[in-house]
């Protein structure tokens, strides 16, 4: 039987008890600061997901207590239908460790789906209105998300006896930071997932939630088109949000083409509240988008089309609109060559989990 502190012996989890209530069927994630469990409540004798981060593995002040505990509070204050709901947690003390436990999401992730190939429209317009609007209600509590992208958001349902709904969840709070409150990690050290960083995380400068907004904007143009719109290496990946903007196809019926291109607008105060989002494909694009930023997205020649890996980076970095950009990203994301060849999921700075599921609660 494991023991709730050693993280090593985890991979024979099956029948291990969490605060001797909650008994583990089978992992079902993985990220860069827990693992996910399936697991029995064994006293209200219903299925949940439990997050047990890694503290031992994991101490930096990035992935530590603070953190663990930031993420508790958050989903306590938080009750919204596009979010998953929290149901008990701890930050643990001596060999316990610190978990969360959350309901469990029949359903795969929209990476999961993506996998399968572009996403219908009207399956896209709904996930898209449901985690704006959750988005919407998370910026209204003084919070941003900070790692919006296709693995953190849950394709449940609600079934009747007549009909089955889908019901999107955005999860993990892991990296979720209050608005005017104290960053929790260093200066030099961008927190989010290399393809789905705003601009703005990408030179480690402040993020409020238009960097939410970009982030779900990639996520859609991705469901949309199959393709993600930021690929390769780390660093590469993230000088591209500099000097290019997604590729949109103008063939998108609307109101995609000028949404996502607001969504997606390099200049944060280009982009719509998540609100409008919202509004919009609930509406059917009736809804009204900044000005100047309704145009269609093209993009500007780049560096990267005659260079690869490391070299590509690199050059990026060398053709940003300014020295201070690109200073501010190989700065603030720290990659090296090595490092810059290893894929977009490498754990490095610029990545606080890796792409992968860190919260897939799918029921199996």
């Amino acid at each position: 039987m494991p023991t709730t502190g050693a993280d090593d012996s985890r991979d024979t989890h099956q029948g291990w008890r969490i605060a001797d209530r909650y008994r583990v069927v089978d992992r079902i994630g993985a990220g860069g600061m827990a693992d996910v469990f399936c697991a029995h409540d064994e006293l209200l004798a219903r299925d949940v997901a439990v997050k047990v981060f890694r503290t031992r593995t994991n101490p930096d002040a990035a992935y530590g207590p603070e953190r663990q505990r930031a993420e508790l509070h958050a989903l306590a204050r938080l009750n919204h239908p596009n979010l998953i709901t929290l149901y008990d947690g701890s930050i643990g003390d001596g060999d316990s460790p610190a978990y969360l436990v959350m309901e469990l999401v029949d359903g795969p992730t929209l990476a999961e789906r993506i996998a399968f190939g572009a996403v219908p429209e009207p399956e896209v317009r709904e996930i898209g209105s449901g985690i704006a609007e959750a988005l919407a209600y998370v910026h209204a509590a003084g919070m941003v998300h900070r790692d919006v992208k296709p693995a953190n958001i849950l394709l449940g349902t609600d079934r009747t006896t007549d009909s089955v709904t889908l019901r999107p969840r955005l999860s993990d709070f892991g990296i979720v930071r209050l608005l005017g409150s104290e960053a929790m990690t260093s200066g030099d050290l961008t927190l989010g997932t290399a393809s789905y960083l705003a601009p703005e995380q990408a030179r480690g400068s402040g993020v409020g939630p238009e960097a939410d907004v970009y982030s779900l904007g990639l996520s859609l143009v991705e469901s949309l088109t199959g393709v993600r719109a930021f690929d390769g290496a780390p660093m590469e990946a993230v000088v591209k949000r500099l000097t290019q903007d997604p590729e949109i196809p103008a063939e998108l019926p609307a109101p995609w083409p000028g949404l996502l291109t607001a969504m997606t607008a390099r200049d944060p105060e280009q982009r719509p509240s998540a609100a409008q989002v919202a509004q919009i494909l609930r509406t059917g694009g009736t809804g009204e988008l900044p000005v100047g930023a309704t145009t269609t997205a093209a993009l500007r020649p780049s560096a990267f089309a005659a260079a690869g890996g490391a070299g590509a980076a690199a050059a990026g970095a060398a053709a940003l609109s300014s020295p201070a950009d690109a200073a501010a990203v190989t700065g603030a994301i720290g990659v090296t060559g090595a490092a810059a060849g290893a894929g977009t999921e490498a754990a490095l700075p610029v990545s606080a989990a890796a792409d992968g599921p860190a919260e897939a609660y799918v029921d199996r």
